[in-house]
């Protein structure tokens, strides 16, 4: 067992595009003993280090001309100068990663559990064309990727699970039985103080409405969100906004943005970014909307891999409920761990969603509805994580 007093620095390593849980590692570690280097891309340092203290940390930043392997085994030196190296995100290093010959304490986040844990049974054999053929070139040499994250996941000292529902699915299905050791700290932590609720409710406004993340009919059941909004602009008597932050990245999806546009009436005000929102922006829309809506679809697919919300992958709209401090309303079938399922209102229909849309929009409901589940948040909050993080690493 390490002796958790014994571990000084971390080399916290994204070179893939999970920029905001990045962000929440730097609130988290910022007030910490520990010695940190973030080794991350051009465009994550851009994004996130002029939202906190860049000082505090030491940056070794991949340029955009050097590929991700090239970078990685420049750095092996500068890596296994510290006691822990954090892989945030692990994607497309796999082939590589196990050849490093890293000697500290490694962590591995997972943030889709099929695609690292459970391959066999859940390849998605719906996929389209463009991933069929994609599929055709994975499987060149897809038994030999697998050796390869295999030959990882036997080095990786604590597997990190971003909530309680997918750690249970881990157990239920024994997937961690070749494992060093499993646990769950989350993608991102609550800041505020309760002192500061009632400032903050002040500056919401109760009729704009977030729904985060790109506009994804994969991922999204647009269906049951427009049939509601037709719904809601007949109801409303007061102008409400919806605002659609993510963007898109697929010129295929503009028949969805049309879509809502042509809800659009003098009482509602559809807003969608077709440009990535920098992040910046994204989190100021978010803390001055009054609630948020996730109209997930609860099975989707990362690359070639089955998954299922809530159960083997956690909605970013989820996580975002504890670094914002803000409600949010999302599909029945979503399985949430036992504070955040006392706060969050779920639906199954066009009619239920209307029915919470028009609650929330009162503004006395939804003070009140922050208050109760900033009440909770404590939880999460940077001092009680940060006890988690070294808890775990003590039981390693």
């Amino acid at each position: 067992m390490i002796e958790a007093n014994n571990l000084k620095s971390i080399a916290i390593v994204e070179l893939n595009y999970h920029q905001s849980v990045l962000y929440s590692l730097c609130n988290l570690f910022d007030q910490s003993d520990y010695v940190v280097t973030i080794f991350t891309t051009q465009k994550n340092y851009d994004e996130i280090s002029d939202l906190i203290d860049k000082n505090r940390f030491d940056w070794i930043v991949q340029t955009k001309n050097t590929a991700i392997k090239t970078f990685l085994i420049n750095n092996v030196a500068r890596l296994n100068q510290h006691d822990i190296v954090f892989f945030n995100t692990l994607d497309c290093e796999i082939e590589y990663i196990s050849s490093l010959n890293l000697s500290p304490v490694k962590i591995l986040r997972v943030h889709n559990t099929n695609t690292f844990l459970n391959r066999a049974g859940n390849l998605d054999t719906s996929l389209k064309w463009q991933y069929l053929l994609r599929f055709l070139l994975f499987n060149i040499w897809l038994p030999q990727r697998h050796r390869y994250l295999d030959a990882f996941l036997d080095e990786v000292d604590l597997v990190l699970l971003p909530d309680e529902p997918l750690a249970e699915y881990i157990k239920d299905n024994n997937l961690d039985a070749g494992l060093s050791s499993v646990g769950v700290l989350p993608l991102s932590f609550f800041k505020h103080s309760l002192n500061d609720v009632n400032q903050y409710c002040r500056h919401i406004n109760e009729r704009q409405i977030a729904i985060p993340g790109i506009i994804d009919p994969g991922r999204k059941d647009y269906d049951t969100l427009a049939d509601t909004l037709i719904k809601l602009r007949d109801k409303i008597k007061e102008e409400v906004h919806i605002l659609f932050l993510g963007g898109t990245n697929n010129s295929s999806h503009e028949p969805i943005i049309h879509r809502f546009k042509s809800i659009e009436n003098h009482m509602l005000k559809i807003s969608i970014s077709k440009e990535w929102i920098p992040q910046n922006e994204f989190m100021d829309s978010i803390s001055e909307s009054g609630f948020m809506i996730s109209p997930a679809k609860m099975e989707t697919t990362f690359k070639i891999y089955k998954e299922e919300y809530g159960k083997t992958k956690m909605s970013g709209s989820v996580s975002d409920i504890v670094r914002y401090g803000k409600p949010l309303i999302l599909p029945k079938s979503y399985k949430l761990n036992s504070i955040l399922a006392q706060h969050v209102d779920q639906f199954d229909t066009p009619d239920e969603l209307l029915e919470l849309i028009l609650r929330y929009v009162d503004r006395t409901f939804l003070i009140k509805k922050h208050k109760h589940l900033w009440n909770d948040l404590t939880e999460y909050n940077l001092e009680n994580s940060l006890r988690t993080f070294n808890n775990l690493m003590a039981n390693i």
